[in-house]
């Protein structure tokens, strides 16, 4: 067992690699190790200072030397006692510090002297013998005695202040822990029995550090650095959420890593094992109760009282919650739920779908969940209401976090297999997408380990396995498991011109969005705003959001941009964070839950809470380690700006987010947001000038950057982006038939066998920039089209059935929202009669409402002084006798029609009926 001035010099004379060590090798006897330089028996480095010992061991220390120890950002001593090498005391430098501030009048001499050559202590420690700075009472005896007699350490913390609570230097128990376990290898957070472990051998090797009480202070460490939910970082079982990172490991084989890791938990793994037992009780007992795979109609007989009703035990939530625990938790989401008259129908319908067997788990998880309060997110809820009636074909883990986890560790390639199964990358899987893959990735592994290792698990046994020795401490202690290396706080990085032409060719590969408008958005975010993106539906604002963050700040690693929904009923909590109910052991219970700006800002930092130290944010999804992550709101306006997001607005001017806490000595904590974290927003509108509907607060913190649909020049490029995500979307590999993508030129071109077909995609387009004249709708749009297009064309054969179907399920909804004039128009364009169609609305008693469609169809048509003669039509001055303006109506009408369909009979009907239904 090393010493603990050996382990100290070993990690520093490892972390310091350029500090030059001149001495013997006797390690232990050391006797000033000042962090970050290293003291030998004949001098020391301190940058460009010399440290001499003389021959009586004493250490000549100018006034510049001792400002430039105590001034070190985590500096910590061990003293060695020469005639007794086996005591040692580590202490934090700010005792050693206070020592110095005793002897002040010393410095005035230019010099500070000491000598610990003969410091002898007994096992009270009552005496110590200094021969400097005498008749006052050493403050290293100050420091010992506070630390080996601490009843309630808490009350003494700010008396001692000697760093054991979290502050943004490291504290020394930290700084010992981490230097112990870093020879091992082993992670950035540690178990508690590791802790234990660490200072019950340098007890018995008789290098003592805090003789007694020490259980005691790493119980209050532990306290003091427990996040808003309540859970420590240092857990029994397992690390603490996201503070986990993985390589990918090989396949299943006889010399893999994950071998090794099975072998040993496999003694340990029974079919009579208690929890086993346990949550195979619990599945019989909730489908006793509510055999509802059984007899799917017996859900039409529930009532709201049957789903959830205070302090009943016999209620679905009740046997979801308190029978099926043994099954698997869901965390933070399993709060009462919010099942009332208005939405029971929506939950009678999503149960359904979760019993049906003919429905795939992509379905099932994909349904509309989120429509329910609490059953959004990682859908954590649902998935175990699923599982309890697909136990056969799923597994009950719920968290994608641990998905990720487990087939990462099982050797999974699940980046890979997600390209494959859906064509796509992993990262923009849907949540329904990611739980199926991973479901049968995890399977397939339980059929390998079944068959490799002679084992007859079902899928509760495989549950408990991978919970017992992918995730516990009873593993093989993580040791391929990478260091997450901590950086200092730090303004956003300004991208150079070669990563701004890096970034956008990256960008442009799928999306069609001017270089110029990218450039706006990285410029807002590098000079320190949060953006809102604005524009019409489809215009790639969100995938722009996601994106932007990764490719143009790469090569440091790029950020994360966690994707958040608004909604109509957001508040502070949602987005600040608050305390929430939730059921322990049958009673509430009450917790913090963090909001989506406080999630992601505690990502950023080490300890999950503002703690001085950022690290990496880990996101398996998409590639292991980003520098941090960042947060984009969709849809932003769809929540009530003020209530939502006016704490916020205070907390990004002070860069500080006041947290509540349920702690009994404070109402709120803080936590710091980084000096490089950015929330990007997006706003679905067509009005440019909703700009000035926004607040003040909010135009003040946020750049407001539109995102247009793409100009009407651009159509062959729009056409080509459309077709190739399209093609992309549907998984297709044999579309050559249909059609060509010209890679080269951004062009789409006509099939081997199948020229009709081109034709039809370049009227579907024609037919998206007819409607655009009066409702902008973006690329994403056109997309949808076509993807509805290439199946109904395989299915039917029929291109212009195809192009009928695709425009009527596509188009027909968006159009809801216009006016009748306008819908008016829209009909008379498809059935030739524009120019008797506003003749006769001239006429009208309404004809005011006809102004603006008129105008609009003018310059579409692109006639001139288009603006004077629909302010004419509007002011009833326009010469409706004059033949002109109709002629050049009908002529540039008959010009464009030739670009269309006009005997597309369902679209038809669906322009008329929407017409008859509108309001003028």
């Amino acid at each position: 067992m090393p010493s603990a001035a050996e382990i100290l010099r070993d990690y520093l004379q490892n972390k310091y690699k350029n500090i030059k060590i001149i001495g013997p090798e006797r390690k232990s006897w050391l006797r000033i190790i000042p962090d970050p330089h290293l003291q030998s028996e004949s001098v020391v480095y301190v940058n460009d200072s010399i440290i001499h010992p003389n021959n009586r061991g004493w250490y000549d220390l100018s006034r510049d030397d001792y400002n430039k120890l105590v001034s070190s950002p985590r500096h910590y001593y061990a003293i060695m006692l020469e005639k007794n090498p086996e005591h040692t005391f580590v202490i934090p430098g700010s005792a050693l510090e206070a020592f110095f501030s005793q002897v002040e009048p010393n410095f005035k001499q230019g010099k500070l002297q000491w000598d610990f050559s003969i410091i002898e202590r007994n096992g009270s420690h009552n005496t110590l013998v200094v021969n400097r700075a005498p008749g006052k009472e050493h403050s290293l005896v100050n420091f010992l005695n506070k630390w080996d007699q601490i009843s309630d350490l808490k009350e003494k913390t700010n008396e001692t202040n000697q760093g054991l609570v979290d502050t943004e230097e490291s504290t020394w128990i930290s700084d010992l822990i981490d230097t112990y376990m870093k020879l091992g290898g082993a992670a950035k957070y540690y178990h508690l029995s590791d802790i234990y472990k660490v200072f019950a051998e340098i007890r018995r090797s008789k290098n003592e550090i805090l003789p007694k009480d020490y259980e005691n202070i790493i119980r209050y460490y532990l306290q003091a650095n427990s996040r808003g939910s309540g859970r420590d970082l240092f857990q029994p079982k397992e690390i603490g959420s996201g503070y986990w990172m993985l390589k990918e490991t090989p396949s299943l084989d006889s010399d893999s890593l994950v071998t090794k890791e099975i072998l040993p938990c496999l003694q340990s793994i029974r079919n009579d094992d208690e929890k086993i037992e346990k949550a195979r009780e619990a599945l019989n007992k909730f489908l006793s109760r509510y055999p509802y795979h059984q007899h799917p109609d017996l859900i039409d007989e529930l009532q709201v009282s049957d789903i959830y009703e205070r302090g009943s035990k016999d209620t679905f939530y009740y046997y979801w919650s308190e029978i099926a625990e043994n099954v698997g938790k869901t965390g933070a989401e399993a709060s009462v739920w919010g099942i009332t008259e208005e939405n029971l129908k929506l939950f009678k319908d999503l149960l359904k779908i979760a019993v049906d067997r003919n429905k795939s788990l992509l379905e099932k998880v994909n349904a509309p969940w989120e429509k329910i309060s609490g059953f959004g997110g990682e859908k954590a809820i649902p998935k175990k209401i699923i599982y309890l009636y697909n136990s056969d074909r799923s597994l009950a883990v719920f968290s994608m976090q641990d998905m990720e986890l487990f087939s990462t560790k099982l050797g999974k390639k699940y980046i890979e297999k997600a390209k494959d199964k859906y064509g796509k990358d992993y990262g923009v899987l849907s949540n329904g997408e990611k739980y199926e893959l991973h479901t049968e990735l995890l399977l397939e592994a339980k059929d390998e380990i079944n068959s490799q290792f002679n084992q007859r698990w079902d899928n509760t046994t495989f549950w408990r396995f991978l919970y017992h020795c992918l995730k516990s401490e009873s593993s093989s202690e993580e040791k391929d498991t990478p260091h997450l290396e901590t950086f200092d706080d730090s303004p956003l990085s300004i991208p150079t011109y070669e990563e701004i032409e890096n970034g956008y060719e990256k960008i442009r590969s799928s999306l069609l969005v001017p270089k110029e408008k990218v450039i706006e958005i990285v410029t807002a975010l590098a000079s320190g705003r949060h953006v809102l993106l604005a524009g019409p539906i489809g215009t790639g604002k969100t995938r722009l959001a996601q994106l932007i963050p990764e490719l143009f700040w790469e090569k440091i690693g790029g950020y994360y941009a966690e994707y958040y929904t608004a909604t109509a009923d957001w508040n502070t909590q949602d987005v600040i964070g608050g305390i929430y109910p939730k059921m322990e052991n049958g009673r509430v219970a009450y917790d913090i839950q963090y909001g989506c700006v406080a999630e992601t800002v505690a990502r950023n930092w080490e300890r999950g809470t503002d703690g001085g130290l950022r690290i990496p944010s880990v996101h398996l999804a998409r590639r292991p380690q980003y520098r941090g992550t960042w947060l984009v709101i969709d849809e932003f306006n769809r929540a009530d700006i003020d209530k939502a997001f006016g704490q916020l607005f205070t907390a990004l001017r002070t860069r500080l987010l006041k947290i509540p806490t349920n702690e009994t000595d404070t109402s709120y904590k803080e936590l710091r947001i980084p000096q490089d974290y950015r929330i990007i927003g997006t706003l679905n509108t067509a009005d440019k000038h909703f700009l000035f509907q926004l607040s003040d607060a909010l135009k003040s913190r946020f750049a407001y950057i539109e995102i247009d649909i793409p100009r009407k020049e651009d159509y062959e490029k729009e056409v080509y982006y459309a077709m190739k995500n399209a093609i992309s979307e549907l998984r297709l590999k044999d579309y050559e038939d249909f059609i060509l993508l010209d890679d080269i030129g951004k062009k789409v071109l006509p099939g081997r066998s199948n020229a009709e077909f081109y034709n039809r995609i370049l009227q579907a387009y024609y037919f998206l920039d007819l409607v655009r004249v009066f409702k902008k709708l973006g690329t994403a749009v056109l997309q949808l089209i076509y993807q509805n297009m290439l199946v109904a064309l395989r299915i039917t054969k029929d291109a212009k059935l195809s192009l009928d179907n695709a425009l009527t399920s596509t188009l027909i909804p968006q159009l809801e929202n216009l006016s009748s004039a306008s819908l008016g128009t829209i009909e008379a364009l498809y059935n030739e009669n524009i120019v008797q169609y506003f003749k006769d609305a001239y006429k009208s008693p309404n004809r005011q409402s006809y102004g603006e469609p008129f105008e609009k169809v003018l310059e579409y048509l692109q006639i001139s002084n288009y603006k004077t003669r629909a302010e004419e039509f509007s002011a009833g001055v326009m010469k409706i006798e004059n033949d002109n303006i109709w002629s050049q109506i009908q002529t540039a009408f008959e010009d464009k029609k030739k670009n269309f369909e006009l005997g597309l009979v369902q679209f038809k009907q669906g322009i008329t009926d929407l017409r008859r239904s509108a309001v003028v």
